[in-house]
């Protein structure tokens, strides 16, 4: 099996990302959006890199937008895009996205579920937030994950004290 020119610049591009080289990172994915527009994990990995690092949602949220419509089928794409909603409190815009997202085979549901879980904590809809948690625990495989999920409930509870 040969990897394509695409698939071997998109692994220099990750492996930069995880070696902290964020600048070459972004460098080496923006090389590969150009020259391979449709290879949207490149666009997705732009956006989460504006997302996260650069702090320019309008940039971040175009990549997401490309990385879906070129390649549908790359979902971790649909999941920060949620992210990236759930940031800015679009909560009936992520509702719908997520509605659709939690529908497409391969999407990490716990992940999904969680995000809901989140969009409903900070609607201050507790006890939905805290169902949702639930889900995503059904869902995973993680020790770590499970800790977390059970600690978003918890701080639900403890909010629903205070509201």
């Amino acid at each position: 099996m040969s990897l394509s020119e695409s698939e071997k610049l998109f692994f220099k591009a990750i492996t930069a990302l995880n070696s902290g080289d964020v600048l070459a990172a972004a460098e080496l994915f923006t090389d590969l959006a150009e020259r391979f527009p449709d290879f949207g994990k490149a666009q997705c990995y732009l956006g989460l890199l504006f997302f996260q690092h650069f702090k320019d949602q309008v940039v971040a949220e175009k990549h997401f937008k490309n990385a879906i419509s070129s390649s549908p089928e790359f979902t971790e794409s649909y999941l920060y895009y949620s992210e990236l909603l759930l940031s800015q409190e679009r909560f009936a815009e992520m509702n719908a996205h997520l509605n659709k997202v939690s529908e497409i085979p391969g999407v990490k549901k716990n992940v999904a579920y969680e995000l809901y879980g989140k969009m409903n904590e900070l609607m201050g809809k507790y006890d939905e937030a805290v169902d949702y948690y639930k889900r995503a625990i059904k869902y995973t495989f993680s020790d770590e994950d499970i800790i977390s999920y059970e600690k978003a409930m918890a701080r639900c509870n403890t909010k629903k004290k205070y509201a």
